[in-house]
């Protein structure tokens, strides 16, 4: 949640808000948390493109990409251990779970969680962003 810091630093937000912003998402993380279990998955050998089909086709997200064979997808834990099963059968390539307490990454919408903004001047300060196709 560092975007948050780098918000507030430049002046986009006021440190208020990125406390506010800080507190709300975690706030509905450890609420989302308390339903499911949660993994993330960390994939070295494959190209983006392989990367994003295994998300696709497992119901994971890409959550990092570190560089252009290190990836990191996260989900349901059950999706994750599909996707670095299917992963793993490729020859090269190296997966690792990491099972972790909250949802880590979640597909962003056009518009911001009521969950997190609420009805606050909140909503207004957040730009709107949807996943976008890296180029690696």
């Amino acid at each position: 949640m560092g975007i948050y810091a780098a918000l507030a630093s430049v002046g986009s937000i006021s440190e208020a808000d990125a406390l506010e912003l800080t507190s709300r998402i975690g706030r509905a993380l450890a609420r989302m948390g308390k339903g499911g279990r949660y993994a993330l998955a960390c994939i070295i050998g494959l190209p983006a493109t392989s990367v994003l089909a295994l998300a696709e086709n497992n119901g994971v997200y890409p959550a990092n990409f570190n560089t252009s064979r290190h990836f990191l997808l996260a989900g349901e834990q059950h999706c994750i251990e599909a996707a670095t099963a299917e992963a793993a059968g490729r020859r090269g390539v190296q997966c690792q779970q990491l099972p972790v307490p909250t949802p880590r990454c979640i597909r962003r919408s056009s518009e911001p969680s009521a969950a997190i903004c609420g009805k606050s001047s909140l909503t207004t300060a957040l730009p709107s962003r949807r996943w976008r196709s890296w180029s690696i």
